[in-house]
């Protein structure tokens, strides 16, 4: 397993995809690693709570997605998936 422990102790994000692929290659590309399955991705990247919580209250408002007195389901499906 390799450690990347000299420039980071971990990377928090806002809960993008995106950004987690493009902080995936970039540590790929510094560090030379060729096999994705080597890092503990886990262990460096955390997702922020804050922004997690924000997205899952727009979520929530917007009733094309989350039928109109439906949020409270919602919200304990989201955390469930926390858990």
């Amino acid at each position: 397993m390799f450690l990347v422990t000299n420039w980071l102790e971990y990377v928090i994000s806002d809960f993008s995809q995106a950004e987690l692929l493009g902080f995936k290659k970039a540590v790929m590309g510094i560090y030379g690693i060729e096999d994705e399955s080597s890092v503990d991705w886990e262990k460096l990247y955390k997702f922020c709570g804050v922004h997690f919580q924000r997205s899952v209250e727009r979520v929530k408002t917007n009733f094309n997605v989350v039928p109109n007195g439906r949020q409270g389901d919602f919200q304990k499906l989201v955390n469930v998936l926390l858990s």
